[in-house]
């Protein structure tokens, strides 16, 4: 045998085919086709095994037997055709397939599927309830993380039972089952890659490498940690058709914590820190556990916090004010004896100007009209135009130094694309410190909440 072919039929909907004939040729196709070429060219496994698929259909002809029963006796006998018709199961049902050739090669197979989405469907799109809905990018962002990489501050939330987990891997015995088994032991939804390489030891490429591994088996799903001190929604996406299932899991996994329709009630109401619905201390365990919990099963999503930086007129005022000022002053003059007199003048002038700040704010005493100037929104203040950065130095003028310091590391996350949420985390900051520095600008800064 010098060629053979692998043929697929596919009847994807109309508007879809073109993008699902070209995923099954990638994902499935390809590379089966590879497996079978390798076992063909290392001892004509292909050959053997369409000999013997001929040989039974022969015989199948020759003693009058039944399509069902030649197709039963084709998959008891032939691995090939076995693996050909557990690929379609499968791949049918959004499984992975894994399948085993010639005796020594085993392959898994599977098509991407749609993990999360970002938005509620319109009418008109698919409805799949049941997706977690979230806007949380669980790829690296920034320049020095790969596009491909999990980010750092992100975990994983197993999607199986842990135990399960480690016995799969145990069952494989590679030269990396124990780095993975390490890993899956340490790893925890409210610990982030960082933290649990800090922890265990391993180092953190490996531990998202690992991740990786995990997410694409279908293994778990990469979120934000999780934290008492977040806001969590019941999903605008749950598919509370699976409540009356769910249910009884939840009552024989959390028997003594009240019931899980009386918890989603109170997650229902006016949105508020996840701690609020904790009793006491040491209830703060089990509940992270049940919340974990809601999360795995796309019942709740967490509400983030997103902020801009708003540019008061009282501020564009003060500034143009000041402006003026500046130059209506004389040119320096130079230094003698004379000149430093009067630079010592200008210095307290200067100092009685920064004192009265908070009064050009709150006062126009020049000749500007009401409508002259219109608050507004700066969209990249750590790129800041010229007259912004005028406008920022003047809203942080009076501010402690370490708030002016620590506003300084936040203020590219004030731009409406990243959640407040995170500056923690990422920044290496106690939350309450971000906290205090917002409080701090608490005019200035305008927020709207999404998932």
């Amino acid at each position: 045998m010098t060629m053979f072919h692998v043929v697929f039929v596919l009847n994807p909907p109309e508007l879809e085919y073109h993008s699902r004939t070209q995923e099954m040729f990638d994902y499935v196709v390809k590379r089966f086709a590879r497996a079978l070429k390798y076992e063909q060219a290392k001892d004509g496994y292909v050959w053997r095994e369409a000999e013997k698929i001929v040989r039974l259909k022969d015989k199948a002809n020759h003693e009058g037997t039944s399509f069902a029963d030649l197709s039963k006796d084709i998959l008891d006998q032939s691995s090939l055709a076995y693996a050909i018709s557990r690929i379609y199961i499968d791949i049918s049902q959004s499984k992975i397939a894994h399948v085993f050739l010639n005796n020594s090669l085993g392959l898994s197979l599977q098509m991407p599927i749609i993990t999360e989405i970002s938005v509620m469907p319109s009418i008109t799109e698919p409805q799949v309830p049941g997706l977690p809905l979230t806007t949380a990018n669980s790829f690296g962002d920034d320049d020095a993380e790969e596009d491909n990489m999990l980010a750092k501050h992100f975990t994983l939330l197993f999607l199986e039972d842990v135990d399960g987990i480690l016995k799969d891997i145990a069952a494989e015995a590679t030269e990396s089952s124990a780095s993975l088994a390490r890993f899956v032991e340490a790893c925890k939804p409210t610990m982030s890659f960082l933290q649990i390489s800090n922890s265990c030891g391993i180092p953190l490429h490996e531990i998202q490498v690992m991740a990786r591994h995990l997410v694409h088996w279908r293994k778990a799903r990469a979120i934000p940690p999780i934290h008492q001190r977040d806001t969590y929604i019941v999903s605008p996406n749950a598919d509370l058709r699976r409540l009356h299932a769910l249910i009884p899991i939840y009552k024989a996994l959390f028997p003594t914590i009240q019931s899980l329709p009386k918890l989603l009630t109170f997650l229902s109401g006016k949105p508020k820190p996840f701690s609020t619905f904790i009793p006491s201390r040491a209830h703060r365990p089990a509940y992270l556990e049940i919340l974990a919990f809601l999360i795995r099963h796309g019942l709740v999503t967490q509400l983030r916090n997103f902020a801009w930086l708003r540019v008061t007129k009282q501020i564009k005022r003060a500034v143009a004010a000041e402006e003026r000022r500046m130059k209506k002053s004389p040119a320096d003059p130079p230094l003698n004896s004379q000149s430093q007199e009067k630079e010592k003048e200008r210095e307290k002038e200067l100092a009685k100007m920064t004192s009265s700040i908070s009064s050009l704010l709150s006062h126009n005493n020049d000749s500007d009209s009401e409508g002259e100037y219109e608050d507004s929104i700066i969209l990249e203040p750590h790129q800041a135009s010229s007259i912004e950065s005028s406008w920022l130095e003047m809203m942080t003028r009076d501010q402690p130094p370490d708030i002016k310091a620590l506003f300084e590391r936040i203020i590219k996350y004030l731009n409406g694309q990243h959640a407040i949420e995170k500056i923690a985390v990422r920044e290496g900051v106690a939350r309450k410190d971000v906290r205090r520095v917002l409080g701090a600008f608490d005019g200035f800064v305008i927020y709207a909440r999404h998932w």
